[in-house]
């Protein structure tokens, strides 16, 4: 394994107002369920039961058996937030910069159904002039995987410069990204399995080289390559944009409050996102992920000052991409 890193800077972290809203109004109805008329009722007062000591032990002490059970609803209402995000999809498709493609549906390992665009590298001009030789060439082919709270248009503007290259380009609509979809995002975790199906759609193509399939993946998505990667060891080069490197990194910024005075929070969310999706948290370690991928070819890109989606980073993309599938016909 070789992996090139472009210089890191720090990301800006991304904050959203919604669930800190959810927050606030859980905590007041918590207040008011804790420590409303906590010395008793107005009766028990008045016939004087007790100390007042007394009452008020017992009282909070009666209250504190909710607490988990409030943790446990504010922790499942992060999470939910945090993993259903609002997607913007527009109308736009390969066919806005005049390339043809095919609408592709499958499933993926957990049986989540997907859908796909799949732009081949034959064109009518093409064909017409290499003749039978383009009908029975088999290419090289990449799948292209969006990032988290995105949809799959946001790699639009890598599929005209692939396929001029001559790479088949399968764009991937995660998990999570339709209007209607009621899978929750996790980040790349359970996405592994969407981008490893991918992966086995291009190799049961007629017209694809089973050999030479690259994966690219920004963000979440990323880190879904990575770990496909790793379970795939067929698949012959990672392209990695801006991965999580850890999910502390997540947790912070997705799943648990701002307020550095409600981090004891976290924990919670954690158990509870681990428990709903049926995943390893821990599994989102890049350093841990590169050393599992049997030394194969890997590009990361670390800033988004030089994300794969800068136009002047293409050559160096598909250079890489080239150098890597001659490599791989050579093994």
């Amino acid at each position: 394994m070789n992996p090139r890193f472009e210089p890191h800077t720090p990301l800006p972290l991304r904050r959203w107002m919604g669930a800190l809203t959810v927050i606030l109004l859980a905590s007041r109805w918590c207040m008011r369920v804790l420590f409303f008329n906590l010395m008793g009722s107005q009766e028990n007062q008045t016939l004087g039961v007790g100390s007042k000591t007394g009452r008020f032990l017992r009282g909070l002490c009666y209250r504190l058996l909710f607490l988990p059970v409030i943790l446990s609803l504010i922790a499942s209402a992060l999470v939910y937030s945090g993993t259903h995000p609002p997607v913007a999809v527009s109308a736009m498709d390969p066919t806005w910069r005049g390339i043809y493609y095919d609408p592709v549906d499958f499933v993926s390992e957990d049986h989540t159904k997907l859908d796909a665009w799949l732009i081949p590298v034959l064109d009518a001009q093409r064909v017409l002039a290499e003749r039978d030789r383009a009908l029975t060439e088999h290419h090289p082919a990449i799948v292209l995987v969006h990032d988290f709270g995105a949809s799959r248009d946001q790699m639009l503007p890598l599929v005209a410069p692939l396929h001029e290259a001559g790479y088949v380009v399968l764009v991937l609509a995660l998990r999570g990204s339709f209007l209607d979809a009621g899978a929750g995002s996790t980040f790349g975790l359970n996405e592994s399995g969407d981008v490893k199906a991918a992966v086995e759609l291009l190799r049961k193509t007629a017209f694809v080289d089973a050999k030479r399939i690259a994966v690219l993946g920004l963000g979440a998505g990323a880190n879904g390559v990575l770990l496909a990667a790793q379970r795939d060891g067929g698949i012959a080069a990672i392209v990695l944009d801006r991965p999580w490197h850890a999910f502390e990194d997540v947790l912070r910024e997705h799943l648990s409050p701002s307020p550095a005075w409600l981090t004891f929070v976290r924990p919670f969310c954690q158990w509870t996102f681990e428990a709903a999706y049926g995943v390893n948290a821990s599994d989102i370690n890049l350093t841990h992920g590169l050393g599992r991928l049997q030394n194969r070819p890997v590009l990361i890109y670390d800033a988004s000052a030089i994300s794969c989606l800068r136009m002047e980073k293409m050559p160096q993309i598909v250079a890489f991409l080239n150098q890597s599938m001659v490599e791989k016909v050579k093994r």
